[in-house]
Order: structure tokens, then C-alpha cells, then sequence
């Protein structure tokens, strides 16, 4: 029997994301986790819940609740998901396609269209890796969920408000991912309260430190959010994230203290990689840096040698180039970068 004859077409042109490498006793700073952890609060929360795992996940409505009183909106415009890559999902599987982005952007956007074979369009961002507006809006008109990354993943870099209220009058559904958005103090959110085709995405995986209990949520009028649900499974958050969320959210000043550190230790990071690389001004948790004409390859093996795992980018078309990304791990991690990279030949 073959079973690829059964399965949908398109699935053979699918390919698996790979996640950055974890080696045990490696400074990983290959997948934009907050390496100096979690609220100590949160991390009590997730011990303490243990014992009542035989339970179902109960505490959605608290967590909404607080998530709500953080973003400055009521239960009714929010959703939580497995992640903020379980609302993509949701959102191309609950609206009307074809789907579209700007490139390069989160391989998340075309895999999970793909996956619904969905059309989905890429329009290239300026060689700067700045974001055209009217370009976007006139290469995307046949799209009708339009995702837009600020700050991007993987350029680091950002799209104004304005440029989001100008896609945003197309009357598409305007998807703003703001998964990093605590590094860079920019938000789309208040726009919520003018645009109802305007959706917010943001996750406790970078900020927070909570990226191992795969947290999100969306923030969208109570019309658009009624409409995720109803595509959204039952106990889709398990409890260890509901008591997560709810203690990192009792202490923000951990998250912001936690922020502030990365946010230094980015312009240190900064300055230190374009002495001897192009690297790409960065409003997140990590910096996107130009290697040539070492090949990724040989630079992350070397890397790789002393202890470092960084993050391999493949070629991105149309922006000449051998591009690397590296997070911003804690300062120890970021000195002990620095102090390999200038002994490399």
C-alpha cells in the first residue's frame, strides 16, 4: 500500500521546521529564548501545580483575565494558544486565504498556508531590510490575511505604526506578530480600538523566559476572537502555563529588569559585530550579522567548537550575503561570544 497516495498533494513540498541546536553544556544563542530565565515566581508556580496534572486545565479565564489587565483590554479580544504559532495556525485555518507577508519574515507564515495549501505571496523588503508599504499593499492585493513581523524575525527590524495603519486600510485581515515587541517598546495594540481587521500576536516565550511551556495569545475585537475560538481545541494551554503565565504576570518587574539587560547588552553586541561584519540594526532579542565571505557553515562550526551554538540562516533571496543570527544570551554569554570571536583567524 502506498501511503503517500493518500496523503494531500502539497504535503510532499512541506519541509519540517528545524529548531536551533541544544547541546548540553553549550551557550545556546541560537533560538531567541531569554537565557536569564523566568520569574522565580513562575518557576514556584510550575512546582507547585505538579501534582494536580491528572487534572484538565482549568484557570483559561483567570490567565485571559490577567493578560487582559497587561495589554489594556477586557477577556472578550483575548485568545490564548500552545504558543503564538498555534494562532497562526488558527488564523489562516479560520479565515479566508490566500495568505501573504513580506520577505524575509517567520517561516511560520508560509508553512502553515502551505500546510491548508493556501496560495501564499512574499513581497521583499528593501535592501536594507526596511518595510515598503505601498510595495507590500500593491504585490499583496490578491492575499486576504496579510501577516506583518515587528520586530522581524530575522532582520531584528521594525515597521511603523503608521506603514501597519496604511496595510491596515486595505480592509484585509492584518496580522501583527509582536513577538518582540517588550525589546523594543513599540506596539500596534491600541490600534485594535480603531481597526477590527487588526490582530495582535505576542507570546511569553522571549520576554517572559517561558519558552519551554509554549505560551501566546492574540489580542483582536471580540467578533475576531469569537472566530479563533471556535477553531481553537479544548485545553489547547496546559495547567503548568496557565500558573506560569499567571506569576510571570504578578512580576513584570522581572521581565522588564530581564529586558533592560538584553536591551544593553544588544548595543554592546552591536557595536562589537560591526567592527567586523554588516550587521542589521536590531529592535529585538537578537542581531542578524553578515559573515562574508566566511561561509555560515565554517563560521557556526567554529563557533560550534568553542562551546557557541548560533543560529545558521539559509540564503535569503534576493539579499546578497551569508547571514548568521545570534540572541542575546545573558552578559557572561555575550562576553564569552566576543572573547572567541576575536580569536578566531
Amino acid at each position: 500500500m502506498n501511503v503517500k497516495a493518500l496523503a494531500k498533494p502539497w504535503m510532499s513540498d512541506i519541509i519540517p521546521y528545524e529548531p536551533g541546536q541544544t547541546i548540553p553544556g553549550a551557550i545556546k544563542l541560537a533560538s531567541n529564548e531569554n537565557s536569564w530565565g523566568p520569574s522565580p515566581k513562575a518557576v514556584k508556580a510550575i512546582k507547585d501545580c505538579a501534582q494536580g496534572v491528572f487534572r484538565y486545565p482549568y484557570m483559561d479565564d483567570c490567565l485571559i483575565e490577567a493578560i487582559g489587565k497587561y495589554c489594556g483590554y477586557k477577556k472578550e479580544n483575548i485568545v490564548v494558544g500552545n504558543g503564538s504559532d498555534e494562532l497562526i495556525d488558527l488564523l489562516i485555518k479560520s479565515f479566508k486565504g490566500s495568505v501573504a507577508s513580506h520577505y524575509p519574515t517567520f517561516l511560520e507564515y508560509p508553512a502553515y498556508s502551505r500546510l491548508y495549501g493556501m496560495r501564499y505571496i512574499s513581497s521583499a523588503l528593501n535592501d536594507d531590510f526596511s518595510f515598503d508599504a505601498d510595495r507590500f499593499i500593491s504585490q499583496t492585493k490578491e492575499a486576504n490575511i496579510l501577516f506583518l513581523c515587528t520586530p522581524n524575525n530575522p532582520t531584528g527590524t521594525t515597521i511603523s505604526l503608521e506603514d501597519i495603519k496604511k496595510v491596515a486600510d486595505s480592509q484585509k485581515l492584518v496580522v501583527v506578530d509582536e513577538a518582540y515587541h517588550e525589546f523594543c517598546g513599540q506596539t500596534a495594540a491600541r490600534l485594535v480600538k480603531k481597526y477590527p481587521n487588526i490582530v495582535i500576536l505576542r507570546t511569553f516565550a522571549k520576554a517572559f523566559g517561558l519558552a519551554g511551556l509554549r505560551l501566546g495569545y492574540s489580542i483582536s475585537r471580540p467578533e475576531t476572537a469569537s472566530i479563533i475560538r471556535r477553531a481553537k481545541p479544548p485545553f489547547n494551554v496546559n495547567s503548568m502555563a496557565h500558573q506560569a503565565g499567571l506569576a510571570a504576570l504578578s512580576d513584570l518587574e522581572h521581565m522588564r529588569e530581564t529586558v533592560s539587560k538584553i536591551v544593553a547588552d544588544r548595543s554592546v553586541m552591536e557595536k562589537t559585530l560591526s567592527n567586523r561584519f554588516r550587521t542589521v540594526p536590531s529592535s529585538a532579542n537578537f542581531i542578524m550579522f553578515d559573515v562574508s565571505p566566511i561561509t555560515c557553515d565554517l563560521f557556526y562550526q567554529k563557533m560550534l567548537k568553542a562551546g557557541i551554538i548560533l543560529r545558521k540562516l539559509p540564503p535569503i533571496k534576493g539579499f546578497a550575503g551569508n547571514w548568521m543570527r545570534i540572541t542575546i544570551g545573558t552578559t557572561s554569554e555575550c562576553e564569552q561570544f566576543v572573547k572567541v570571536l576575536w580569536s578566531l583567524d
